[in-house]
């Protein structure tokens, strides 16, 4: 395996000899750490066969906390009998505090930083380069566990810093400029925290958000103002309003924090962030420059008050009168982490995703030490020369300098082109556009490559402009900017993708066997994770009513069903044609018991073919001797009765469920593993022509066997992709889908890109792959949908 990590250079090599016949049959190696992407493959090899694995890939650096951190994911799946990593690193500047420490998992740790892999060796052939080997035996690998390596191999560093206006590397008529001066104070911060502490925060979410509170409150500095807001279906803020940091107010904010916030209710996003926004008006004005955050955590969807993501949006717009930075945290996988990176985006920010785990609280911590002390705002490059093409510029971030980052400027260079490019730094101060004193002239570095080919160094310069350009356009893409010329850009942003490689959600990989030998690949499974929003929702389905614009022309039988998949850019989804007091098999699992059942009820109201509108009225979910029942009016388990308006956590016999209190929505997880949730929709008695429904969906199959049938339950084993790249997906509005169900049956479809509602939110729409009524038993493992329909509940 190769990789070049593009910041300057770092080459690693890592070959596998796999020699155990016993583990190489076909095997599919789904390995996916926190924030990274995956891919999977399918590949038959002949019994002991000597096979060499090569991926060549390129990554940009990020530098954070004062350091870059390269980090390679080992993962064999078994020990192996040579296990060999190689990494080189060549910088434009003196490497300094470099070491490695011994392999982590992906939980943070307080592990001592001095402490140094002892199966890695360093060797130093200048101070600008380092050479790190790592080399592990059967018997250092069986030290790990008895599966071998699993775990991250992480190398840390940085180059000396100056007081100068960065690095500046030209070749091929294109120019890459570093801006990272060490010199510079922190600025003094307004803060305002806007904590969610709603129903869903009950137990470890709210213990740990307070401890991580505490850490966080520790490191401010007395010439900080912090305030709070606490919200959930009302929104409450701290009587006293912003107040100075002393250690006075210090102590008494965390009484605060550790007596006021208690977990109930819905959540009201929408007020809560408006009301952050207002409390700066109350701030003196002052020509002193200081960084007004806020800073706002989430572990939910907008369930109370305005929910429409874009009214939303269009509020905060609106309302942010005083250029506060918001920097939004989605907290486990139910929060609306597509929203929070809009909120981010939009208000020069930063957007975290905290995974819901034993080290959430160090999650927060980290990312609020990263965004914590910001030296610059707003900060602007002015390259004074005739030659630079001004509209090709692209600078990765939000404008804002934070100590230990770095900032980084690439564009292309017209014909012509001699001598050298004067760079003026501007910042924001106060509304007005200064230029940051105290700097150095730039830096041009033009050292020769020593680990890779000069054209292959020089090409990297116009890659990463290529890069940049895409990452630029796609963050534009993702706040709906290009909404007048979508597919102009779309075309744009696949020319970019194509020429240069680039694997994203616009293109597909492709994997290249040795055509003899008994080699065969089955399939290629990729996914980028540029815009998977909800990351436990690798596969979901709902059912929900329609009732919004759509591109087809067909009819609309009611309910219709959406499954979001990992092969797919846009969800598939199909309808039923069913009859008031029906009931349908949405899963049925054999081997753990499980199954689960929902009756069908129509109301009044028509579509244009005459049928009447049906939906989802109750659905039963079967599991371990026990019966979950669930109406619009009540939910009934194991004798218990409970309200949709009461906040409820229970776990019984292996089922947990967590009521938000909301009214709206109730959690299902079922061996700790599957989760399910169920919406209602309630209806007003004096309308007699339209009746209250449940939504459903399944945002996480995991803990189901490959035996697992029903409407639903057949995708947590069944594969639907397309053999189009991904931006034909988004370009074309039909195409032919391919499957298999996972028992060797294939199977095609054709499929139509209509519109419909999004998952969870009950007013906007996504694009979908519709599948025709005739197409349904094809689908459905070769059967007729009468086979989904039971005759009880």
């Amino acid at each position: 395996m190769q990789g070049n990590y593009i910041r300057s250079n770092i080459v690693q090599n890592l070959r596998n000899t796999l020699t155990d016949h016993n583990k190489y049959s076909s095997d599919n190696y789904d390995l996916r750490p926190r924030g990274t992407s995956f891919f999977r493959v399918h590949v038959k090899a002949p019994p002991k066969s000597q096979v060499e694995f090569s991926l060549v890939y390129e990554e940009m650096l990020i530098r954070r906390g004062g350091e870059y951190e390269p980090t390679i994911y080992l993962h064999p799946g078994n020990v192996v009998d040579d296990l060999k990593v190689t990494i080189a690193i060549q910088e434009l500047r003196p490497l300094v505090n470099l070491r490695v420490p011994p392999i982590k998992g992906e939980l943070i740790s307080s592990l001592d930083k001095s402490i140094q892999n002892d199966m890695v060796t360093i060797e130093r052939p200048s101070e600008k380069t380092a050479i790190i080997r790592m080399q592990a035996s059967r018997q250092e690998q069986m030290k790990e566990s008895q599966d071998g390596l699993k775990g991250l191999l992480t190398l840390n560093y940085d180059t000396e810093r100056g007081e100068d206006a960065g690095d500046l590397m030209i070749f091929n008529g294109y120019f890459l400029h570093f801006f990272a001066p060490s010199h510079y104070g922190t600025l003094p911060r307004d803060i305002v925290f806007v904590l969610d502490d709603s129903g869903s925060m009950a137990d470890s979410k709210l213990a740990q958000m307070k401890l991580s509170l505490f850490k966080i409150l520790d490191t401010l500095s007395e010439k900080d103002r912090i305030h709070f807001i606490q919200f959930n279906n009302f929104i409450s803020p701290r009587k006293e309003g912003f107040v100075e940091v002393t250690p006075e107010s210090i102590k008494e904010a965390k009484n605060y924090v550790e007596t006021e916030f208690i977990a109930k209710g819905g959540t009201n996003i929408n007020e809560a962030i408006m009301k952050g926004f207002e409390s700066f008006k109350d701030l003196p004005q002052s020509d002193e420059a200081r960084a007004r955050m806020l800073i706002f955590l989430t572990d939910g969807q907008a369930t109370a008050g305005e929910t429409d993501r874009e009214r939303i949006l269009k509020n905060f717009q609106s309302s942010n009168m005083y250029n506060v930075i918001v920097f939004a945290i989605g907290f486990g996988a139910d929060a609306d982490f597509a929203l929070m990176k809009r909120i981010s985006f939009e208000h020069k920010g930063i957007a975290c995703r905290i995974y819901d785990a034993k080290d959430a609280d160090s999650q927060m911590y980290m990312f609020f030490q990263q965004i914590a002390k910001i030296l610059l705002l707003g900060i602007n490059f002015d390259y004074d020369s005739s030659y630079v093409d001004k509209k090709t510029i692209t600078m990765v971030g939000d404008g804002n300098y934070y100590s230990g980052s770095e900032m980084g400027v690439i564009g292309k260079l017209r014909s012509g082109y001699r001598g050298d490019i004067n760079i003026k730094v501007n910042e924001l101060r106060n509304g007005q556009s200064i230029t940051v004193k105290d700097l150095g002239k730039v830096k041009v570095q033009k050292d020769e490559p020593e680990f890779m080919t000069k054209s292959a160094y020089e090409m990297m310069i116009e890659r990463m402009w290529a890069f940049m350009t895409v990452k630029s356009m796609m963050r534009n893409l993702y706040m709906r900017k290009y909404e007048r010329n979508f597919r102009e850009n779309y075309k744009q942003l696949r020319a970019l993708s194509l020429k240069y490689n680039f694997l994203n959600s616009l293109t597909k990989m492709q994997l290249d066997l040795p055509k003899s030998g008994g080699f065969s690949s089955e399939f290629i499974d990729i996914n980028p994770d540029y815009q998977r929003d909800n990351y436990a929702m690798s596969r979901s389905g709902n059912v929900e009513y329609l009732a919004t614009k759509r591109r087809d022309s067909g009819l609309v039988y009611d309910p219709h069903f959406i499954v979001e998949l990992p092969t797919l850019e846009f969800p598939l989804c199909f309808e039923v044609l069913a009859n008031s007091g029906q009931n349908i098999l949405l899963l049925d699992d054999p081997a753990t018991g499980d199954r689960i059942t929902a009756t069908v009820v129509a109301s009044k109201v028509k579509n244009k073919d005459g049928h009447q509108r049906t939906y989802l009225g109750a659905v039963k979910i079967a599991h371990s001797m026990l019966s979950l029942y669930v109406t619009p009016r009540m939910i009934h388990v194991h004798g218990i009765v409970l309200s949709w308006l009461k906040e409820t956590n229970m776990r019984i016999k292996g089922m947990k469920l967590v009521v938000t209190g909301s009214g709206q929505h109730l959690n299902v997880y079922l061996n700790n593993s599957t989760h399910i949730v169920i919406q209602r929709t309630l209806v007003s008695h004096t309308d007699p022509n339209r009746v209250s429904f449940l939504n459903f969906y399944i945002t996480d199959y995991s803990g189901l066997s490959s035996d697992t049938t029903g409407l639903l339950g057949q995708f947590a084993h069944t594969d639907v992709y397309s053999k189009k790249s991904k931006q034909f997906q988004m370009l074309s509005n039909t195409q032919e889908l391919y499957g298999n169900d996972g028992n060797g049956r294939n199977f095609k479809l054709d499929a139509k890109l209509i519109e419909r509602l999004e998952l969870f939110d009950s007013r906007s729409t996504r694009p979908c792959w519709k599948i025709p009524m005739a197409e349904n038993s094809v689908l459905f493992s070769g059967k007729n949908m009468k086979n989904f329909f039971v005759k009880t509940l």
